[in-house]
């Protein structure tokens, strides 16, 4: 019976070393490595940054988003802030949803060159939202500019909350 005893006393306490060995690598991690070692030196972009560490205001943000071309004025830098975007289409037509976004982006992108278009797919809706505006009276400005020049998209267009694109 003694010897059973020793034998589970030592099992029990090569487990537990076992067990603080894991914790320790386990807290061992890349991002504790990167601090120890002075040598190591990320490069990334700006606009990588922005994606990992800016705070998504709602699922629509957490999926893929396509910017069509827009080429802002090349001054300042940009932040992700809590603004208003005009939404111009929103479809879940399983045929058809992508392509007419893509068209009425194209659209608005030739009439109003200096708004952004940002196509979005959070399922099962594809959405066309336009422009980065700070206060709601200016997206409403735009937003009806877009229904004059563009009277068949009148009944979807609306303004909508969401993460902008600030350039300063």
């Amino acid at each position: 019976m003694k010897i059973i005893r020793n034998l589970f006393v030592v099992a029990l306490s090569w487990i537990l070393s076992l067990q603080a060995m894991s914790a320790q690598n386990q807290a061992d991690n890349i991002i504790n490595k990167i601090e120890r070692d002075s040598i190591i030196t990320i490069y990334q972009s700006a606009k990588l940054t922005e994606r990992l560490f800016v705070e998504q205001s709602s699922d629509d943000e957490k999926n893929a988003r396509t910017e069509s071309s827009w080429e802002g004025d090349g001054s300042g830098s940009s932040q992700n802030i809590a603004g208003f975007r005009i939404q111009v289409f929103s479809d879940n037509n399983i045929r058809t949803a992508k392509g007419e976004a893509n068209a009425k982006a194209r659209n608005i992108t030739e009439a109003f060159p200096r708004l952004r278009t940002y196509i979005t797919y959070d399922a099962p809706y594809w959405r066309l939202r336009v422009g980065d505006f700070r206060s709601r009276s200016d997206a409403e400005e735009v937003a009806e500019e877009i229904k004059r020049q563009f009277p068949s998209y009148s009944r979807e267009v609306l303004v909508v909350r969401d993460r902008v694109n600030y350039s300063f």
